[in-house]
């Protein structure tokens, strides 16, 4: 999987795990098991999110991961400095 792909994928895991969140927040103790079911979706997409995003996040040349605290694309790997576009 490409390293771009990977990185828009866990923004839309992280997107629809606050989404889910919310909603589940929104619905409270009162509905019973929706509110449930939304918490576990919600955790289950975030944690999906996160698993491929370490899995697949990788710099082409090196394949070492390129999570880092800034929070974007970078424009050369961390590691081997080669050039990421």
């Amino acid at each position: 999987m490409n390293y771009k792909i990977s990185h828009y994928i866990f923004l839309a895991g992280l997107f629809l795990g606050v989404i889910f969140y919310t909603l589940a927040a929104s619905l409270g103790e009162g509905s019973g098991s929706l509110g449930k079911v939304l918490s576990y979706l919600a955790i289950g997409t975030l944690l999906m999110g996160l698993l491929q995003y370490a899995l697949y996040y990788r710099c082409p040349h090196c394949k070492k991961p390129l999570i880092s605290i800034k929070g974007r694309i970078p424009e050369s790997c961390p590691h081997c400095k080669k050039d990421m576009s």
